[in-house]
C-alpha cells in the first residue's frame, strides 16, 4: 500500500473507530495537563430504542463465526508480515502494570456492571499503540508528548440480568465456535444461540431514539515523584457519543472517514496519509470530528481531576 501510495483503514465503523481515535484523542487531552499516563481503559454503553430491543443482522453473525475461527490464523499472519524494525516496538508502562479484569464485575465507579469486550476493540488500539511507541523510539511521534499507552476495553451494563444474559451468550459461544460442528450449529441457528439477539437486522423502531456512548478513562502521574511513589493521582475521563451505533453511527463515520482523510491528502500531497493505517492513525489531524458533529457524534472531556481531589463516584452521563 505504502509503495503504491494507497491508503487502507481497518475496521473503520463503529464501534473501532470510538474505541481507537478515542483512546488516542483522550491521551491528547491528557497531554495537555503535563502529566505522565498510565493508561486509557474504554467502556461501550448501548441504549435501546423506541422498541426497548436491540437486534443485529445475520451478516454480522457469520462475520463473528469467521472471526472467531480463523483467529490464530490471522494472528500468525500478522506476525509474520509485520515490518522487523516494529516487532519489539512494545507499550512500555509508564508506572504500574494495568490489570485487565477478565470476570463480570460491578463497578463501584460507574455504579453498572462491567464485561471485557471481546471484539476487535483492544485489538486494533494496541496496534494502534504499538505504532506510537515505534514512532516515538524513532523521533517520528504524531506529537511530542503522546507515545503508547496500556488499554482494555469493557462493556457498561446498567442491569444485573443482562450481564447474566450476555455472559451466558459469551459462554456458550466460545464453546461452540472452536468445533466445526459447533460453527455450524452457530450458522444455522443464529437467533437462538444469540438468544434473539441476531436475526434480520433491527427494525425501524429498534433504531429510532437509539443511542451509545464510548467513556474513557485516562489514569496517570501527576508528577515524576508520584510516578516514582507508584501513586496513580491524575485522571481525566472523556466519552464519544452518538445516535444507534451499528447502523446510523457507522454509516456516517465509514463515510466521513473516507471524505476527512482523502481532503487531508488532497492538502498535503507531499506528506500524505498511505499505507495500512488504523483509524486513529488516518485521522488524526484530520476535520473528521467537525465532520460527524453534525450529526450528533460528539467527543467530550466530562471530568478532570487533579491531585488531591476524589476521583470518585462519577455519574455516568444520561443518553
Amino acid at each position: 500500500a505504502e509503495y503504491m501510495g494507497i491508503i487502507i483503514v481497518c475496521a473503520c465503523g463503529f464501534d473501532s473507530i470510538p474505541a481507537d481515535f478515542g483512546t488516542l484523542l483522550t491521551q491528547s487531552e491528557f497531554s495537555k495537563t503535563g502529566s505522565i499516563l498510565n493508561s486509557v481503559e474504554s467502556f461501550l454503553m448501548i441504549k435501546r430504542g423506541r422498541s426497548g430491543k436491540f437486534h443485529l443482522s445475520v451478516t454480522t453473525w457469520h462475520a463473528l463465526i469467521a472471526g472467531f475461527e480463523h483467529l490464530a490464523e490471522f494472528q500468525e499472519w500478522r506476525k509474520k508480515n509485520q515490518k522487523p524494525n516494529q516487532l519489539t516496538s512494545r507499550v512500555i508502562p509508564a508506572g504500574e502494570k494495568l490489570t485487565i479484569v477478565q470476570s463480570p464485575k460491578y463497578s463501584e465507579m460507574f455504579g453498572r456492571w462491567t464485561a471485557l469486550f471481546t471484539g476487535a476493540d483492544s485489538s486494533v488500539v494496541k496496534r494502534t499503540q504499538t505504532r506510537l511507541t515505534y514512532m516515538k523510539q524513532n523521533n517520528t511521534p504524531i506529537n511530542e508528548n503522546i507515545t503508547g499507552v496500556q488499554n482494555a476495553s469493557y462493556w457498561l451494563i446498567e442491569k444485573a440480568w443482562i450481564m447474566v444474559l450476555l455472559a451466558s451468550f459469551g459462554t456458550v459461544f466460545e464453546l461452540l465456535v472452536r468445533k466445526d460442528w459447533g460453527r455450524k450449529l452457530l450458522s444455522e441457528h443464529p437467533s437462538l444461540f444469540s438468544f434473539g439477539l441476531f436475526n434480520e437486522g433491527p427494525s425501524e423502531d429498534d433504531i429510532i431514539d437509539a443511542k451509545f456512548q464510548m467513556i474513557f478513562v485516562a489514569r496517570g502521574y501527576s508528577s515524576q515523584t508520584a510516578l516514582k511513589n507508584s501513586k496513580i493521582d491524575k485522571q481525566i475521563i472523556t466519552r464519544w457519543c452518538g445516535p444507534e451505533g451499528a447502523y446510523v453511527s457507522a454509516s456516517i463515520m465509514h463515510v466521513h472517514s473516507f471524505l476527512a482523510v482523502s481532503e487531508y491528502n488532497k492538502k498535503n500531497p507531499n506528506n500524505p496519509k498511505i499505507g495500512c493505517l488504523t483509524p486513529a492513525l488516518a485521522l488524526w489531524n484530520t476535520n473528521f470530528m467537525n465532520r460527524v458533529e453534525k450529526y450528533d457524534i460528539k467527543f467530550q472531556v466530562l471530568n478532570n481531576v487533579s491531585p488531591g481531589q476524589k476521583t470518585q463516584p462519577f455519574i455516568v452521563p444520561k443518553l
